[in-house]
């Protein structure tokens, strides 16, 4: 759902104000390499605002601070 979100900070904020220390948040998003390949920048989907290479997402997450498990 991230890819469809303008700025993905504010859905990640909330996910994690809502899990227990405990808990987990699965966030899953298409992989732009490997749909299009490594030097493709646009998506394919009209109701995508982004995506993300794996390097790049992770890199989201832990700006987030959210430990990847």
């Amino acid at each position: 759902m991230l890819e469809h979100l303008i700025d993905p900070r504010n859905c990640i904020d909330l996910c994690k104000s809502l899990v227990t220390k405990a808990g987990y948040i699965l966030f899953s998003t298409p992989e732009r390499d490997n749909l299009r390949g490594k030097k493709c920048m646009a998506s394919g989907h009209p109701q995508h605002v982004r995506e993300w290479n794996r390097s790049e997402f992770i890199e989201l997450l832990k700006n987030s601070n959210l430990k990847i498990v």
